[in-house]
């Protein structure tokens, strides 16, 4: 099922998003929706703010820019309660753009290397590295628009 993706000046995007319990209701239904939401919208990347719920999950195919960066080659995953606890290295300038800004790519700044720690199923918990522009990009991107306190200046 098609999600409503909020656009810019919704309150849902101005709000800290909550981690979500194990036990979420539905999450396998909400991260099929949210697949299918990105996917239509031609998106690399949806959070769960983007399409009303305040909470940590997004969701990233980031394969799309293989040909950039081959290490992203197969690069599809679901983030829950994502949370960025490290950031490193040199900003480097990557037009971007977001789904809640339809139409608007822009030159943003992003460090070369972020760390988050987040779930990928109801029980492992993983730290991911990004080493790259593109995929630091994408998933500092998207983790940030899990916080939504800066959403609005992010994406």
């Amino acid at each position: 099922m098609l999600l409503p993706i909020y656009i810019y000046g919704s309150a849902v995007l101005r709000k800290e998003s909550e981690d979500i319990a194990k036990d979420y209701p539905e999450l396998d239904k909400f991260l099929e929706n949210l697949w299918e939401t990105m996917y239509e919208a031609d998106g690399v990347g949806l959070a769960a703010p983007q399409v009303g719920r305040n909470i940590r999950i997004f969701v990233v195919d980031a394969s799309v820019n293989a040909d950039k960066d081959p290490s992203l080659a197969g690069f599809k995953k679901a983030f829950i309660n994502a949370h960025i606890y490290e950031r490193s290295g040199d900003a480097v300038p990557f037009d971007e753009g977001c789904l809640s800004l339809p139409g608007i790519n822009e030159r943003v700044e992003r460090p070369t290397r972020t760390k988050i720690s987040s779930s990928t199923t109801r029980s492992s918990k993983v730290s991911r590295r990004g080493s790259s522009s593109t995929s630091t990009t994408t998933w500092t991107a998207n983790c940030s628009s899990t916080t939504c306190r800066r959403c609005a200046e992010l994406c």
